[in-house]
């Protein structure tokens, strides 16, 4: 079996930043956009997208005070 040699990209769904996902992503994969940071999970593989990772998210970090 030949190894698909493509390197994967994706957009961030934050600051549009294009990030390379290597050549095997897997859907549910974490990854961490180096310009803005947001922490986002694979969401799809065709077309490969992401977005937020909602399990990152703590609610009492975001309450008003």
């Amino acid at each position: 079996m030949k190894v698909d040699e493509r390197i994967l990209t994706a957009l961030c769904p934050d600051c549009e930043m294009e990030i390379l996902l290597g050549a095997m992503p897997q859907k549910g994969d974490m990854v961490t956009c180096s310009n803005c940071w947001a922490a986002l999970v694979i969401t799809d593989l065709e077309p490969v997208e992401l977005n937020w990772d909602t399990e990152e998210f703590d609610e009492d970090d975001w309450q008003e005070e």
